[in-house]
């Protein structure tokens, strides 16, 4: 798509990003702890789309289980884990 331009959100743009979230995701905006934050724009600046990334769960059975993680080595591992969350919207505000 030409003059589609993902960013990380800017100064002052938090604030709109939660409420976007929160009124087009079906689980309302969910993003806690440690989140990375992107807005796709339109070549006129329109926002088209937001993209999350949050903290995963510091304990999770079947995914340490998975990895082989122990007790010691999950809390050293903290920052390889992450989890998605992403919501995609039209700019008629309908989700795809």
């Amino acid at each position: 798509m030409q003059g589609l331009v993902v960013r990380p959100l800017g100064p002052g743009e938090r604030e709109r990003f939660d409420a976007e979230l929160a009124a087009h995701h079906w689980l309302g905006c969910r993003l806690f702890g440690e989140a990375m934050r992107y807005v796709a724009t339109g070549e006129d600046g329109t926002w088209l789309a937001l993209v999350g990334f949050g903290s995963a769960a510091f304990v999770c059975g079947p995914r340490d289980a998975f990895v082989g993680w122990s007790d010691e080595q999950r809390g050293s591992n903290r920052s390889h884990r992450l989890r998605s969350g992403t919501d995609h919207r039209s700019a008629g505000g309908r989700r795809r």
